[in-house]
């Protein structure tokens, strides 16, 4: 098994500064997934909020939901 330390590689600034922004990219798109799987989730609980809403609607007061 290698060690981590065992055969450490120089790191030029540029390349340092490349890997960091690489990092920065993958950090900034993972972000953009879960942003993206929250407002699903969010669209999911919207629907189901307004057919609950829609059937409560109809059957406390007697008549069809507002959307028609």
């Amino acid at each position: 098994m290698k060690s981590i330390d065992s055969n450490p590689s120089p790191a030029a600034p540029a390349a340092t500064l490349s890997y960091g922004a690489h990092w920065a990219q993958e950090l900034l798109k993972l972000q953009a997934a879960q942003w993206q799987m929250m407002m699903s989730w969010q669209d999911a609980m919207r629907s189901i909020n307004q057919d609950w809403w829609e059937g409560w609607m109809c059957r406390w007061t007697g008549g069809v939901p507002i959307d028609g």
